[in-house]
């Protein structure tokens, strides 16, 4: 709730504020690497205190306190600034309670169930979003105009209200023993010192320059539906309803393949059909009718939600069997700032290549050359960085173009092929059957 209520409406929000197209990228990328960095903080709460039980609980309440204060900035100030500010303190006690989260996650979860596991629970996860989400859109639709605010002010107090709700909840799971032997200590001059020479290092180096690549464009999908292509708030809702509900229903689907081929063929697979996403935006929008941009854009994403529900979840499995238990707590908070720091020069790239862009007077919007600058860098680093990857345990092996054979035309076509063959056995054998029984009446009669 508190994701399809609050943060998914943010860049909305700040644009009815007024925000300009280089703010919202601002907006979109400096709050993640600032709040990155209080990974590190959390991590040393961990391992000092022990309790991750203590830590999740209180900075999840923190996170939803946060969200009291946008019910005022429309009346008060008006300011992108102090959305901004706001909005760094509610990820930063996200990320706070990252570390103690993922390392109680990895103690719970063992390690041959997690890919069956995590795909039912980012299934339901995202089913959840895909409802937030779709009501919010109809709140917004219904007070668009009239009054707007009263409507983020609803969508704001359900999300807090959601975030509250799972901060009760988390005192009902259960907390194994945690322990951080002082041997296994890791600086972060040490992480990043590996970085090129470690497995998971280069897996680090992968995962983080694909969210470089992603925010040189993510902040201005939502900019250019609602201003250049000027959609409603409710065609806005179901773009993005469009890959969650594919998300949540695909889940299991990548979570078999990835158990077979393993998670680096996977990642592969799935950062492919990622750099083409951007791609199409820029050939629907200049190829296509305006009056075709809503359908076309919600199929564009539909593909986009498949792709990324692969590489979500090969992602994250891969950085649990890469970390420790015991180091797991300190490696994600390391890979978290490394990650928001990527995704902060991805963002400031993004938004100077579109102030550069506007400014040459380019014939197209300058959006869509960022583009297509972002659809290039995906595919470079899905080339140059995925090789480097190594994967682990016990897989089917069979070349990279065999997986793509396998995930993208057999199973979904093999499913379509078998699915006509039965029905077309099953009235094959009503028909003989009809004609038996014609044929017995005919005999009688005679």
């Amino acid at each position: 709730m508190m994701l399809g209520f609050g943060e998914q409406y943010i860049t909305p929000f700040a644009l009815r504020l007024g925000a300009t197209s280089f703010q919202v990228g601002i907006l979109s990328s400096f709050p993640l690497f600032i709040s990155s960095l209080f990974q590190l903080i959390g991590a040393r709460l961990t391992e000092k205190y022990q309790d991750r039980k203590l830590i999740v609980t209180r900075a999840v309440l923190a996170q939803a306190i946060t969200l009291i204060p946008l019910f005022a900035i429309p009346f008060l100030t008006g300011s992108i600034l102090t959305l901004t500010v706001i909005f760094c303190a509610y990820l930063a006690f996200g990320n706070l309670m990252g570390p103690a989260w993922n390392s109680w996650l990895g103690d719970v979860i063992p390690i041959h169930e997690r890919a069956a596991y995590f795909s039912r629970r980012n299934k339901w996860v995202t089913l959840s979003l895909f409802l937030s989400v779709l009501c919010a859109g109809l709140v917004l639709s219904r007070f668009e105009r009239t009054n707007i605010w009263l409507g983020f002010l609803i969508l704001f107090g359900l999300a807090f209200l959601g975030r509250f709700v799972s901060f009760l909840m988390f005192f009902r799971h259960h907390e194994p023993r945690y322990h951080a032997p002082l041997w296994l200590d890791l600086s972060f001059g040490d992480f990043l010192q590996h970085l090129t020479t470690s497995d998971l290092g280069n897996f680090v180096i992968f995962r983080t320059s694909v969210s470089f690549a992603v925010m040189v464009a993510a902040p201005f999908f939502s900019v250019y539906m609602l201003t250049a292509l000027g959609f409603s708030y409710a065609q806005y809702s179901i773009i993005i309803l469009g890959p969650m509900l594919v998300k949540a229903l695909t889940m299991t689907y990548w979570g078999g393949f990835s158990q077979r081929f393993g998670n680096r063929a996977i990642m592969q697979v799935c950062s492919v059909l990622i750099a083409f996403i951007p791609l199409n935006w820029f050939l629907v929008v200049t190829l296509f009718p305006h009056s075709w941009s809503f359908p076309l854009l919600l199929a564009v994403e539909i593909i986009s939600g498949f792709a990324w529900a692969g590489f979500e979840l090969t992602t994250f499995n891969y950085l649990l069997d890469q970390s420790s238990p015991q180091r797991r707590a300190r490696l994600f908070a390391y890979y978290t700032v490394v990650f928001g720091f990527m995704v902060f020069i991805g963002g400031i790239l993004g938004s100077a290549l579109l102030k550069l862009f506007s400014s040459a007077g380019f014939t197209f919007e300058a959006i869509l050359f960022v583009f297509l600058v972002s659809a290039s860098l995906r595919l470079v680093v899905s080339m140059v960085f995925i090789p480097r990857v190594r994967d682990f345990g016990n897989h089917v092996k069979v070349s990279q173009g065999r997986v793509f054979y396998e995930v993208l035309l057999h199973r979904p076509f093999g499913h379509v092929t078998n699915g006509l063959v039965s029905r077309l056995a099953i009235i094959e054998r009503r028909l003989s059957r009809e004609n038996g029984k014609n044929r017995v009446s005919g005999k009688r009669k005679r």
